[in-house]
């Protein structure tokens, strides 16, 4: 019974003990942080289109949508998520709504997009999550603008468009014909100053048809005629 006592109050004895030196002096220093858990696009879509690397037919204000395993943190978006002009290498402006508790990432152009143009939008490396942690892999999203159908020119007859193709027909061989010469240039071979016989009689016959609608004065027309005649006659 003796013994049993003893080992008793040693046990109590060496508890105490142990219970006075953890509850006074210097406090244990705290535990290493736990390693920044890195975040990843789970899933994107562009308007309607899920996940596909490649986009035709895009709108000019479309709305590409970034679905993260984790939140991210805002400060680092304008550099983790780019949008680029592929043919002039420029950064495009955009807009950025967070949704999901920042997890979700709706991204639009700050202004219309150039139809029948490439973009890329990226989210890199730079984009971090909210507790720090790094985007694992950059992914490129490739974007084709779709048409602009909307019009571009006035709409006019019938009449008014004959008129104009044979007003624009005119003026190339008014308008293109050589300077000096006044006869139509050779347009097959890459050099101005060749012109051509065949041309020039359909320049010829243009100037008459010209003056007949208008085009240009009786004067103007006799002119241009006077130049091309000295140019054979005295000049070639």
């Amino acid at each position: 019974m003796k013994k049993i006592f003893s080992i008793a109050l040693l046990c109590s004895v060496t508890l105490f003990t142990a219970c006075s030196k953890s509850g006074g002096g210097e406090p244990e220093p705290p535990l290493p942080p736990p390693a920044q858990r890195p975040i990843f696009l789970k899933s994107w879509s562009v308007d309607v289109l899920p996940s596909q690397a490649n986009n035709t037919n895009v709108k000019l204000m479309p709305l590409v949508r970034l679905r993260f395993d984790a939140p991210v943190d805002r400060g680092t978006v304008a550099a983790g998520v780019v949008l680029k002009d592929v043919r002039s290498g420029t950064n495009v402006g955009v807009s950025v709504n967070y949704e999901t508790g920042d997890s979700i990432l709706s991204v639009q152009p700050s202004s219309a997009l150039t139809s029948i143009s490439r973009y890329t939008l990226t989210t890199n490396t730079s984009l971090k999550s909210s507790g720090g942690g790094p985007l694992t892999t950059s992914t490129v999203i490739n974007l084709l603008t779709q048409i602009d159908s909307t019009r571009k020119f006035p709409l006019i007859t019938d009449e008014q468009l004959l008129d104009k193709v044979q007003q624009q027909t005119f003026k190339y061989f008014w308008d293109f014909a050589h300077p000096v010469s006044g006869l139509a240039r050779e347009r097959s071979n890459g050099d101005n100053n060749t012109v051509a016989t065949g041309g020039s009689g359909f320049g010829i016959l243009a100037i008459v048809t010209g003056i007949s609608r208008q085009f240009i004065t009786r004067a103007e027309g006799l002119a241009r005629m006077q130049k091309i005649v000295d140019f054979l006659k005295n000049k070639a």
